[in-house]
């Protein structure tokens, strides 16, 4: 056997042992790095080190029923009627195609937003 062959077997033994703690450590990193959706616009939900609290809320209006007396609207999944709490926000009033809320910064209105409902007539 040649001296020289052992000593590279050594060297590469030694090397392997050394980068397989340090190819571990940076797939780690890569891994536990957060995915964010590429749908969501820019600052829609607020930036990444604000919490909670210092995010506005969101409100949608899923859906607006008015028959005769009756004028519920469907605000963030919750059924209210006017005069209702709805999260932080009093129901105001509920028209055929926006509810106005009033929260500790005053009053909004929120609208429904149209739907296209086809039919067999169109085409």
């Amino acid at each position: 056997m040649r001296p020289g062959l052992v000593f590279d077997n050594k060297l590469k033994k030694t090397l392997l042992a050394g980068l397989a703690p340090l190819l571990l450590t940076c797939c780690a990193a890569v891994y536990a790095a957060p995915l964010e959706d590429p749908t969501r616009p820019p600052g829609f939900m607020g930036k990444e080190g604000e919490s909670k609290a210092d995010q506005a809320p969101v409100w949608i209006v899923t859906s607006i029923l008015i028959s005769g007396e009756r004028r519920i609207v469907i605000v963030n999944g919750q059924a209210a009627s006017e005069g209702d709490m709805v999260g932080d926000a009093k129901v105001v009033s509920i028209s055929a195609t926006a509810v106005t809320l009033r929260d500790s910064l005053g009053a909004f209105s929120v609208k429904l937003l149209p739907t296209q409902i086809k039919s067999a007539r169109d085409k």
